[in-house]
């Protein structure tokens, strides 16, 4: 995978664009939007120093939309390397809104940016914003469905007519069934937790989310992801986790 792209991204003079995953060495400056980008590919996006913050954190806003849109599985960070905590954090908001899922401190390398993936977490709002994002092109804006969905995969519990309710909804709206999101969204919560790092046995984690044993979590997780818990361990992100379940369902 080369950074020789096809597409000029918005104006680069206030920002700096990392990518890493597969088939990148290391975290090298790209100038131009790729062709493609693997799965597990993370786009780190650093604003520059001040002055000029405004035009730094509108051009990253640009960038992460365009990118969000060409990509919806990229996994998408950024550095702001601003003095006043409350500015960085301010600016961070903006950018969260824009898509941008990881605030990394310090130097951009695989350790920081895993640590922010691990502090990141899933929250219900990262999950209804790249929901309603990746589905919004495809016709499907029912906000309602999209915080359900997301509070769904999040692991919140929801129960009753809301149930039904949703169900008619996303049989009538082509998505995945209900049941596939519930399961979907338990094999993410485990993917989640097993990239904090080294510490939590596969098996352990699987038995938190309803998984009987070992096994039965590790086929779940090559049948719905295409990928055994030993790789998706070794990778960053949920969203081309997602990406590949919408994908499966929504062909």
């Amino acid at each position: 995978m080369e950074a020789n792209l096809t597409h000029r991204t918005p104006s680069l003079a206030h920002v700096s664009l990392q990518l890493s995953g597969p088939g990148y060495d290391g975290w090298p400056v790209v100038q131009r939007m790729p062709d493609r980008v693997a799965d597990g590919t993370v786009l780190i996006a650093t604003l520059e120093d001040r002055p000029p913050w405004p035009h730094s954190l509108q051009s990253t806003v640009g960038l992460v939309r365009e990118f969000r849109r060409a990509f919806p599985a990229l996994v998408i960070g950024a550095k702001v390397n601003f003095d006043g905590n409350e500015e960085a954090l301010e600016a961070f908001r903006v950018l969260q809104a824009s898509g941008v899922r990881l605030m990394v401190p310090g130097q951009v390398s695989e350790a920081s940016v895993r640590g922010a993936n691990a502090q990141a977490g899933l929250s219900v709002f990262d999950l209804e914003t790249w929901l309603m994002s990746t589905l919004s092109p495809h016709g499907i804006r029912e906000t309602g469905l999209v915080k359900l969905l997301a509070q769904l995969t999040a692991g919140h519990n929801i129960r009753g007519g809301t149930v039904d309710r949703c169900r008619r909804w996303t049989r009538k709206l082509g998505l995945p069934p209900w049941g596939a999101w519930r399961t979907v969204g338990r094999l993410v919560r485990a993917v989640v937790r097993l990239q904090v790092g080294p510490g939590p046995l596969a098996y352990e984690v699987g038995q938190d989310e309803g998984f009987a044993d070992g096994p039965t979590f590790s086929r779940a997780c090559s049948r719905v992801f295409g990928e055994p818990p030993t790789q998706l361990r070794t990778m960053i992100g949920w969203e081309w986790l997602l990406h590949r379940f919408l994908t499966r369902h929504m062909k």
